[in-house]
């Protein structure tokens, strides 16, 4: 009696999973969560700078910082498959590894590549998906891609635990179009790292060097 009691327990449980599970599978086919994402894109002409990832306009420089390198990415085209499960976009990068981040030095390491995300980004609104390549490449960095059809954009690495093998990378939203324009160094530039406690910024990319303060103190809500 007492195992028969037990299997039934079990199955209950079981059950109870499996429907939880099939409510929020419909629940992303309603209302699928790739929406909830890409509603928090800037408007044409604006730069979002979130916890984890910084997304801009397509064609413009984004600049990441790590120890002591310097890498200018621009995301350049972005298209879908298969009704927009596998997403495609891509890319150039330079690389100044000498810290003068002078990108018109002749010691810059210039490449072109393909970013791609394939599946429907969550599983049962649980898992993210996998497959793809979605890393980009610049130097010896990797720079995990988090654009969409509204905007390019890169994340932030996660927070390593292990203070010997952590690295500080820092990214920099730009209105830069040209690799000539670019100056790593240039003093008017707000670098942002990753901070689960930023609140979103939404930011014209004409007062991306006149804010007010530094922009982790400034509390902006979603404008969407």
């Amino acid at each position: 009696m007492k195992d028969a009691g037990c299997n039934a327990a079990r199955n209950i449980v079981t059950f109870a999973c499996f429907v939880c599970l099939c409510l929020l599978g419909c629940a992303e086919w309603v209302y699928p969560f790739s929406v909830e994402w890409d509603s928090r894109a800037p408007h044409q002409g604006e730069v979002y700078v979130g916890p984890t990832g910084i997304s801009l306009p397509y064609g413009r420089f984004l600049l990441v910082r790590e120890d002591g390198g310097y890498c200018a990415i621009r995301l350049l085209k972005y298209w879908e498959r298969k009704n927009g499960k596998d997403r495609y976009a891509t890319y150039e990068s330079f690389y100044q590894g000498d810290g003068s981040g002078d990108f018109s030095k002749t010691n810059v390491k210039h490449e072109k590549g393909e970013v791609s995300d394939f599946g429907p980004g969550m599983f049962l609104g649980l898992f993210h998906t996998w497959g793809g390549e979605l890393y980009l490449k610049c130097g010896s960095m990797q720079l995990r891609w988090g654009g969409t059809s509204l905007a390019a954009g890169l994340n932030f690495p996660p927070m390593d635990r292990d203070t010997k093998t952590y690295k500080t990378t820092d990214l920099a939203p730009t209105p830069w179009t040209d690799i000539s324009q670019v100056n790593a160094v240039d003093p008017k530039i707000w670098w942002y790292q990753r901070d689960e406690r930023r609140w979103h910024l939404y930011i014209p990319l004409d007062e991306l060097w006149n804010l007010p303060e530094k922009p982790e103190k400034l509390k902006f809500r979603p404008t969407q």
